[in-house]
């Protein structure tokens, strides 16, 4: 098993070496403590790690142990005053089948992790020949990827969060799309995660705030004066100067800070809850409206949500998929919806696509949706026409 810290870079970054260098010994020594006798547990270098175990007699047994590993790394771990969760991804692959030679073992198992990596962090992969292809793959889409945000060939369209009751746009949320000319439409699902791996994440966060609040600067000049919602990544997140670059953002182009809500997902907030609150208490502070995204799916500690100062919560379309029809779909929304009300927050459902969602959702009080039943996202041109034909109603 090849095992690698998620984010660790920006632990050294955000709090300093010294730092980063008890939670390496920290790991270390979790992971000692999970190792049977006659395993090997090797520090490769930086974050990355080496376990090699003996005596399993099938896949499923390395993906228990993999996992088992992961576990002792999801538990906080304060640094000084701070709380952190390490958080690591891990792949793995078996001898002889993957390979019989160390060599070809080490790079299967790395081939494996980044593809852990790229499925979303936080889980453990086994190797599979096809892999080393879509690594190849990767590769290229970075180097188109690098190519477009440097040529301009991105751009954002945007997606109507309405009220349930009127269908009257309340304001949009800016996502990222990407048409290559070689590749052609490319999925952020595909994309994002290399972008993260690969540490151009920070370079693109910085041009969709800026064309954000470009936009939304270029509709108030034609008398549309809505929100518009910006998804930081939690690399994004975890910049001391983050604060400093947004606001620069907007007095270059004009853009009132209280137009540009700013979304980090429920997951990233809780993987360091007092940088966490700091950062968000920091943005309030310069004006920025705060959402927390995917709610519901990150295990956000109800406390601490309550000390934030975040003023919307996007329910995760997951949750929404099922209603009406699903008794369990149904409770989580209503608990959601009586949350937001009582945290005096609004509640935006995410991936609304029938009338039946939509009633749903006006019977049990979320005034606010977003989603295909209305509009999928649509250029800033087609948004505009939207907007113009609503308020010539």
């Amino acid at each position: 098993m090849l095992l690698d810290l998620d984010n660790f870079k920006l632990v050294n970054d955000n709090f300093g070496h010294l730092q980063g260098d008890a939670l390496l010994m920290e790991v270390a020594t979790r992971l000692q403590a999970a190792m049977r006798a006659g395993d090997t547990l090797a520090r490769l270098g930086g974050d990355e790690f080496a376990v090699v175990l003996a005596s399993l007699e099938n896949e499923a047994q390395a993906l228990y142990a993999a996992e088992r590993l992961l576990g002792v790394l999801s538990q906080p771990v304060r640094l000084g005053d701070r709380e952190i969760v390490p958080g690591a991804s891990i792949g793995h692959c078996l001898f002889p089948g993957d390979g019989d030679t160390a060599e070809t073992l080490l790079r299967h198992a790395d081939v494996a992790m980044y593809a852990a990596k790229a499925a979303g962090r936080g889980m453990a992969v086994g190797f599979r020949a096809e892999m080393e292809g879509s690594t190849a793959e990767d590769l290229r889409l970075l180097s188109r990827l690098r190519l477009a945000l440097a040529s301009g060939a991105l751009a954002l369209h945007y997606q109507p969060q309405v009220e349930a009751a009127t269908q009257r746009i309340l304001g949009a949320e800016a996502l990222l799309r990407w048409d290559d000319g070689e590749l052609g439409p490319v999925s952020p699902a595909r994309f994002i995660p290399i972008a993260e791996e690969s540490g151009l994440i920070l370079p693109l966060g910085d041009w969709v705030i800026d064309a954000a609040c470009r936009q939304i600067a270029a509709w108030r000049a034609q008398g549309i004066e809505l929100p518009v919602a910006v998804n930081l990544s939690v690399h994004q997140f975890m910049q001391t100067d983050l604060v400093g670059k947004i606001r620069a953002a907007c007095a270059r182009h004009g853009c009132p800070p209280h137009l540009l809500e700013l979304e980090i997902t429920e997951s990233a907030a809780m993987q360091s809850p007092e940088l966490t609150r700091r950062q968000l208490a920091m943005l309030a502070e310069a004006g920025f409206a705060i959402a927390l995204d995917d709610f519901g799916t990150g295990h956000s500690s109800l406390g601490r949500l309550a000390l934030l100062p975040v003023g919307k919560l996007k329910i995760d379309r997951s949750f929404v998929a099922d209603v009406p029809g699903s008794p369990s779909h149904e409770t989580i929304l209503r608990a959601a919806i009586g949350l937001a009300h009582e945290l005096g927050m609004k509640l935006v459902a995410e991936g609304v696509e029938t009338e039946a969602q939509r009633n749903f959702l006006r019977h049990h009080g979320c005034s606010i949706y977003q989603g295909w039943l209305f509009s999928k996202a649509v250029p800033a041109e087609r948004f505009a026409a939207l907007v113009s034909a609503q308020k010539a109603v």
